[in-house]
């Protein structure tokens, strides 16, 4: 990735999920104990970071040979492989049902937080198949079932931390102190070991859960136990064996096992003048800090039916256009319909308090929290806002950048293809389109951006998001004053 690119954070690590190979044992055993492998180390959902008093920190990633003796003596494998049903002594009732396979692939040991991420490809791998690469995954260090005592890997874990540090990540995310491709490494890997985790209950009839699918999916031990012999896997791991009907979860059309994604929607609220942005603080946040509202899609609600119920369930207020940004939190703008004496916060008691900011106060408040200016106190108070890394900063940007209309409108943005090729080799787009929006993942790229007559070369700058690209290829020559004999 080139210098100073800029990413939405937790997204865009450069790995192919392979999630076909998420069922294969021959894969997984020989990915997982190879020299290439490299495991992401978490305490807690923190990850283990080498030691430095910089302020940006750079990820541990472990070898098996450094792993191996603790997570083997944690998985209690029949042999040195972790993944399939033959690992841990389970063989099929009837080898023609089908149940057996969803219940069993990728199957992981009951006492394991391990989670295949995907390959790291180097070039172009001729095998579509099986893509070559490093292979990375996901290892909890302090995760143990109900019951269970110290494991090998909080061992593990005691030694590593001589010489490595665990990050915060609610620090991390504060000050920035991943880079955006680190960021996007410990984004996956948290979510999906958080949820395995979790849910360690089957949804369908409470029956205790394992991961299975290489981390991607729990199974009920109810559904395991229709389908499947092998005391030794029960008495191995103490699981107890269940009475009663089978789990419908192991029959049915269902989504009890599978990770989730909560869609959540943020919303700059635009006041009917169009002058002015909504600017919010929820009791017990620490003084002076404000933001734009949020709140998660609820089921049968379009993105544009959450935002406008967010704003009135938070504000009292009605919303009519509603306009798109960018990320995968979704972000908007709305176009308040209600004068701003109809702002009203009780109803559902969300918020302490709620303000229309300028323009001209949004970027003094934007200019402090880089370090770049002096702060605006409101109640006494320097009032913060989110950081650059968080969206509801990216929609404030984008609202300060001009004092026209047009800037609370949503951007115009054309789907270059390739660009994480382009950060990669260093090598510019080129294109015609002045009127595309410079997005926060533009940054560190390369453009030749037409100007009616040749193509110009442009280098995309942090100060540059929120602009047009044709803003920076300019279309005149750059006057020169030269001194003429006069006649």
């Amino acid at each position: 990735m080139a210098q100073g690119a800029r990413e939405a954070y937790f997204v865009g690590a450069p790995l192919n999920r392979a999630s076909w190979l998420r069922g294969s044992h021959a894969f997984l055993n020989t990915a997982v104990t190879s020299a290439d492998a490299r495991f992401l180390l978490l305490s807690r959902g923190n990850p283990l970071v080498h030691a430095t008093d910089e302020r940006r920190k750079s990820l541990v990633f472990a070898t098996w040979a450094e792993v191996k003796e603790a997570v083997l003596a944690t998985a209690q494998p029949q042999s040195e492989s972790l993944f399939g049903p033959e690992a841990y002594g389970l063989v099929p009732k009837d080898a023609a049902d089908r149940a057996y396979a969803a219940c069993t692939n990728g199957l992981l040991s009951p006492n394991l937080s391990l989670a295949f991420l995907g390959i790291e490809s180097h070039g172009t791998s001729s095998n579509k198949q099986v893509p070559q690469g490093t292979p990375y995954f996901a290892l909890s260090l302090l995760y143990k079932r109900a019951g269970m005592d110290s494991t090998p890997l909080e061992a593990l874990l005691a030694q590593l931390t001589q010489s490595y540090d665990v990050l915060d990540m609610r620090l991390a995310v504060a000050i920035g102190a991943l880079t955006p491709r680190d960021a996007a490494y410990v984004g996956g890997a948290r979510s999906i070991i958080d949820w395995n985790e979790r849910f360690q209950h089957c949804a369908a009839c409470g029956a205790l859960q394992y991961s299975a699918a290489a981390g991607y999916k729990r199974v009920c031990l109810r559904a395991l136990q229709a389908c499947a012999t092998g005391e030794a896997f029960f008495e191995r791991f103490g699981l107890p064996r269940l009475s009663g009907t089978e789990c419908l979860s192991g029959r049915t059309l269902q989504n009890y096992a599978y990770p989730r994604t909560d869609l959540v929607v943020i919303v700059g609220i635009v006041s009917a003048d169009t002058k002015r942005i909504l600017l919010g603080r929820k009791r017990g946040w620490p003084a002076g800090y404000y933001s734009c509202i949020a709140g998660f899609v609820e089921q049968g609600e379009s993105f544009e039916e959450a935002a406008r119920r967010e704003a009135w369930e938070e504000t009292g207020l009605e919303i009519g256009t509603v306009m798109y940004q960018w990320h995968l939190m979704v972000g908007m703008f709305a176009y308040a319909t209600s004068p701003d004496e109809e702002l009203q916060l009780d109803l559902d008691d969300e918020l302490e308090e709620a303000f229309f900011a300028t323009k001209a106060q949004v970027a003094q408040v934007l200019r402090y929290v880089r370090r770049e200016g002096e702060p605006l106190y409101r109640h006494g108070h320097k009032l913060i806002v989110p950081g650059r890394r968080a969206m509801a900063h990216a929609l404030l940007a984008h609202s300060a950048v001009r004092a026209s209309r047009s800037a609370w409108k949503g951007p115009f943005f054309v789907p270059f293809p390739n660009l994480q090729q382009a950060l990669k080799n260093n090598t510019p787009i080129r294109t015609n389109a002045r009127s595309c929006t410079i997005l926060p993942n533009f940054v560190g790229l390369k453009f030749l951006v037409h100007n009616g007559k040749h193509h110009l070369p442009v280098t995309i700058t942090e100060e540059m998001v929120g602009h047009k690209l044709g803003e920076f290829a300019v279309t005149r020559k750059k006057f020169s004053y030269r001194l003429t004999k006069n006649k």
